[in-house]
Formats: C-alpha cells, sequence, structure tokens
C-alpha cells in the first residue's frame, strides 16, 4: 500500500491522526486544519482505496493494521485519535487492537462493526454507498431521508444548508436515535412539502 499522508504542526507535542469517513478523503478535514496544526502536531491521510491512496485488489486488510504500520513507518508509538463515519470505526476498532498506541479517542459519529442493523438501515445504507461510489454523496444523503426528499435536495448547497440548519448536540438516546436528531430528521421531511415522505419517516422511526 502507498499512503497519501498530510502532516503539519509542532513536532515535539503528541501526535493527533484525523481518520475521514467513506467518501470522503483527507481534506475533509480542511476546514479544522489550519486550527488544529497551529497548537497540534496533527496527521490526516487517504485511507487505502480512497483519495490518492494505493489498494490492493482482492486483499485481505484491515484499515485499523494499516493506521499502525503507518505509525510505525513515522516512528510514532502513540497517538491521539479523531474519527468521523467510518473513520470513527476504524479509530475505535485501533484502540481495541492496540490500546497501549491511543491517548485520546475522539469519535464522531462512528460506525461501530457488530451492530445488529435494521433491515431498512441496511437498504438505506446501501442506497448511500452506491451514491457515494458514483461520486454523489450528497444525492446519497438524501436518500436515506426518504425518495421524494431526493427530488427536493439534490443540489449539493441545499444538502449543506439544511445540515447546518439542524445540526445539534444529541444527547438524550430516545428508540436508539437521539430527541434532537430524530426532530431535525423530521424537519428536514416536513420541509420537502410532502405528506407521504413524512408518513413513510412516521412509520419507519
Amino acid at each position: 500500500m502507498r499512503a497519501a499522508v498530510d502532516e503539519s504542526g509542532p513536532a515535539d507535542g503528541p501526535a493527533l491522526v484525523l481518520l475521514h469517513g467513506q467518501g470522503g478523503d483527507l481534506h475533509s478535514w480542511d476546514e479544522l486544519w489550519t486550527k488544529l496544526s497551529s497548537k497540534h502536531h496533527v496527521v490526516r491521510y487517504d485511507l487505502r482505496g480512497y483519495g490518492n491512496s494505493t489498494a490492493v485488489s482482492g486483499g485481505v486488510f484491515s484499515h485499523a493494521d494499516d493506521l499502525a504500520l503507518l505509525l510505525d513507518a513515522m516512528s510514532l508509538e502513540a497517538c491521539e485519535l479523531a474519527g468521523v463515519s467510518m473513520g470513527g470505526g476504524i479509530a475505535l476498532n485501533f484502540a481495541l487492537n492496540y490500546p497501549e498506541r491511543v491517548r485520546r479517542l475522539v469519535l464522531i459519529s462512528p460506525q461501530i462493526l457488530g451492530w445488529d442493523w435494521s433491515e431498512g438501515w441496511r437498504t438505506d445504507w446501501a442506497r448511500l454507498t452506491d451514491a457515494v461510489r458514483a461520486g454523489e454523496p450528497c444525492r446519497g444523503q438524501a436518500a436515506v431521508v426518504g425518495a421524494s426528499a431526493v427530488r427536493q435536495h439534490a443540489r449539493v448547497g441545499r444538502c449543506r444548508e439544511f445540515a447546518s440548519r439542524d445540526r445539534q448536540v444529541c444527547r438524550a438516546p430516545v428508540g436508539g436515535r437521539s430527541a434532537s436528531a430524530r426532530d431535525a430528521r423530521h424537519r428536514a421531511l416536513a420541509r420537502t412539502e410532502d405528506p407521504d415522505a413524512v408518513a413513510e419517516w412516521k412509520a419507519g422511526r
């Protein structure tokens, strides 16, 4: 594997390694990069098969093991880890497999292996994955809201607008999903003014 790696900040402090999610690459951290690297030794890289990192066709591999090899190559015995979505799952798996190499762990909406997902969510996730692989992540995000939302919010700017407007800190879990996240999704559906989409969401919540 050949990895695309970006490193910045003072080298005398503990390294903070940033792991991107599915459909992203190391540039997913662009908005935080300058601020973080002003005070921390920060490392970001393209996961195997993403961005400018290569992937071995048909080969069995582990992203967590790839991270361990990367730290070895950079002579880093331990690090702080921050991961989002799939990157959060990788960070969690790395911490479980290599606990002595993790100083701190920040998980942002992590993908957790072993979780028993519902059949409906598996279907939504397949739609999202297909859209991301086709280079249309915004369409994939809309797909999990409902078919009518795809028509209403296909433009990237609109998706970002709704995500920014409805982003809240999720605190109290309700039925496996926080109340704030559930309500935000409900509002997004309500704005489509499509009663079928709202009914679909209510039936599956």
